[in-house]
């Protein structure tokens, strides 16, 4: 019984320290994100919430990074998580102020995050949204989403 205690003991010892680094790690992620954001001039709290509709801003910020070239450049910014975030919360800005044209931008940065993450069920059929509503994108944004299609069938 008291071996069981002390073994007991000694696990709580040794996981309690690798669970704190754990969050440490989180947290250090999570302040070096909005680190990365205040930077480009996106402006979130503590929580990834903004107060105001930035979606112009965060597309551009997107456009900027993926011109470069490189797909990961966008991965290696901000982790594909918090992309999912911020234009989630972006588009719901963009559908309470019935903002059709950015509304249908942003369902492109999204989809494109879910294809890049090979989540198919949820990134063909915003997809295929958006190119029945293809006005609203640039040739280069319809040919991304149609070869990102073929890819996914």
């Amino acid at each position: 019984m008291k071996r069981t205690i002390s073994i007991i003991g000694w696990c709580i010892l040794l996981i309690l320290p690798i669970t704190m680094m754990a969050q440490n790690i989180k947290q250090d992620k999570q302040q070096n994100s909005l680190f990365k954001l205040a930077q480009m001039g996106y402006r979130v709290d503590s929580k990834m919430q903004s107060d105001r509709p930035q979606a112009i801003r965060l597309m551009a910020i997107w456009d900027s990074l993926y011109d470069i070239g490189k797909k990961l450049q966008i991965t290696n910014t901000l982790p594909d998580t918090i992309w999912e975030q911020l234009i989630l919360q972006e588009i719901n800005w963009a559908n309470g102020d019935k903002d059709i044209k950015n509304s249908t931008r942003l369902h492109y940065y999204l989809a494109h995050i879910y294809h890049a993450n090979k989540l198919f069920s949820k990134s063909v059929p915003i997809q295929i949204k958006l190119l029945q509503s293809n006005g609203y994108l640039t040739k280069i944004q319809l040919q991304k989403t149609y070869t990102q299609l073929e890819k996914a069938f």
